[in-house]
């Protein structure tokens, strides 16, 4: 133990480049660098796999599944499309997109031609009520309505 200006300290010798520094009991290292290499290059773990039992080799302690276990615990199949997706473990999705999701489908492109009486007033009766919002993070588009209650009538009749 040796006595400096801010206290006493331990003579200790750096696990990562084996130099001598003076430091608290708990410290191993000279350097945050020397720790960050020590533990980047010594931190390999054994483990074993909870679905197959395999034994594996992984950078975490905390890694439960191998790759192929994982890749299959992770991958799912929508159920409406039959589309390949990749979910989080934690997770319990069954469709790809929320596209997929809806319980009623309907025509996205339905007021691209208006060529009817009926679709040029419910294409005016949504622009004036509502709007139709794309959004670009989840690739969906939703229709936003708000009705009063004399509206209630107009969708009796044209419904």
């Amino acid at each position: 133990m040796v006595k400096t200006e801010k206290g006493y300290f331990y003579k200790k010798h750096c696990l990562q480049c084996n130099k001598e520094f003076l430091g608290v009991k708990k410290r191993k290292f000279c350097s945050i660098k020397c720790s960050v290499l020590y533990r980047s290059k010594n931190r390999k773990y054994s483990l074993k796999c909870k679905k197959c039992g395999k034994i594996f080799h992984g950078y975490n302690p905390r890694q439960f599944y191998c790759d192929i276990c994982k890749e299959e615990l992770t991958s799912r199949t929508c159920i409406t499309c039959g589309k390949k997706f990749f979910i989080k473990l934690s997770e319990k999705k069954k469709y790809c997109s929320k596209t997929c999701e809806r319980k009623y489908l309907f025509k996205e492109d339905i007021f691209s031609e208006i060529d009817t009486f009926e679709k040029a007033y419910w294409y005016g009766f949504l622009m004036g009520d509502g709007h139709i919002r794309l959004d670009e993070k989840r690739s969906i588009r939703e229709l936003i309505l708000g009705l009063g209650k004399k509206d209630y009538g107009h969708l009796i009749k044209f419904a």
